[in-house]
């Protein structure tokens, strides 16, 4: 090895004969840059050079923050926009969809492509990677013209949802952002509104307020409703209490064994929090990052005995009038029927070849009126 020349070209064989014999998979990450020069002993310089000459070979996807990625040995077909009685094929890919979130963002996407004479077919991934990648290999091997997609949850991106991006297949994202991927998107500035929910409790002078969450941060609009509670208390020049948050309480669910939509998974979120209050008695406000971690924190509280919110006051983020019970809670409400129509106008602008208007349109939340919050209880 006399050269860096010829230490990048021994990385670069050993990793195209790796891609070659299937160890990583179609569409598998490969090793960091970090991880292949500490393998190798060399410096960072030399590992980037062999994987960018790999990209440049068509063989890998660099993602800004994410990785390198082996490209799928079958290619996706070229997108030729498929008809059924005269009307273009797309798909809509939901994570899941009912009152709290999603049944609206249907509904506008059926009016629009009702309107602009196109059909539409549902799937439903149940939010798992591993069921929308068969989804939507299903679906493109059918010859839809183009995907709407809400990318299912997971700590790095779907690999078939990028693999589709890359290969220049029409996509649209809706609701989770994809930092750093070039792909038209639909949805709302989560950090925003979760800053206007809270701001709305540190105005009314709430200091130690917890965010209930049902899973960790690795969704991107979760972590994104995360930093708008940051950015509240910010605003205020206060200090964030994080030991007063309560995350992953879908881990607790799923530990017992229990479906995340059973009536039982809902009695051990109430649990935990309830068992949360307890422990800290100082806090006089929650913010739920969904309407089941809200409705929790309401149950909780009642079983306490704690009155809302003369006690303790509760802010969502969405709402869900027919979940267990109707209780009119103060929320930042999502426009989600106009979510699902601008990505259907969106994926029609792309299949008649007109460059969408704006690559990403972040559409405006509202704040919702509710009889859940109050100034804190004075010290006692």
């Amino acid at each position: 090895m006399k050269s860096g020349t010829t230490l990048y070209n021994r990385i670069y064989e050993d990793l195209r004969a790796d891609i070659a014999s299937g160890a990583y998979g179609d569409g598998g990450r490969l090793p960091t840059e970090a991880e292949l020069a500490k393998r190798y002993f060399v410096s960072r310089i030399t590992s980037k050079k062999a994987l960018t000459r790999l990209a440049e070979d068509g063989l890998i996807l660099r993602i800004p923050g994410r990785g390198s990625f082996v490209k799928q040995n079958c290619p996706i077909p070229a997108a030729v926009p498929t008809h059924a009685a005269g009307r273009p094929l797309v798909a809509l890919v939901m994570g899941g969809y009912d009152s709290s979130f999603g049944l609206e963002i249907v509904q506008g996407a059926l009016e629009a492509a009702e309107e602009l004479s196109m059909h539409l077919i549902l799937k439903d991934t149940w939010n798992e990677q591993a069921r929308e990648a068969a989804i939507l290999k299903s679906l493109l091997m059918s010859g839809v013209a183009g995907i709407i997609a809400q990318p299912a949850h997971g700590a790095l991106y779907s690999e078939a949802i990028l693999n589709a991006v890359y290969s220049k297949f029409p996509v649209v994202m809706i609701d989770r952002y994809m930092t750093g991927i070039d792909v038209p998107f639909v949805g709302v500035d989560n950090t925003a509104l979760g800053r206007l929910a809270v701001s709305k409790l540190t105005g009314l002078g709430h200091r130690n307020i917890a965010l209930v969450a049902l899973e960790d941060d690795h969704a991107s609009s979760l972590k994104e409703r995360m930093q708008g509670f940051i950015e509240a208390f910010a605003d205020s020049h206060l200090a964030v209490r994080k030991d007063l948050w309560l995350t992953r309480l879908n881990d607790i669910v799923r530990e017992k064994g229990i479906g995340r939509n059973e009536p039982a998974a809902h009695e051990a979120y109430v649990d935990a929090i309830a068992a949360h209050l307890r422990l800290h008695p100082e806090i006089t406000a929650v913010f739920g990052t969904e309407y089941r971690a809200s409705k929790a924190a309401w149950d909780a509280a009642r079983r306490l005995g704690k009155r809302v919110p003369e006690d303790i006051s509760i802010v969502s983020f969405d709402f869900d009038p027919g979940y267990l019970g109707l209780h009119v809670l103060s929320h930042v409400r999502q426009p989600q029927r106009a979510i699902g129509k601008c990505a259907v106008r969106v994926i029609s602008d792309i299949l008649s070849g007109a460059a969408p208007e704006n690559r990403c349109s972040f559409l405006e939340g509202a704040w919702v009126e509710g009889d859940t919050i109050a100034p804190p209880p004075p010290l006692q």
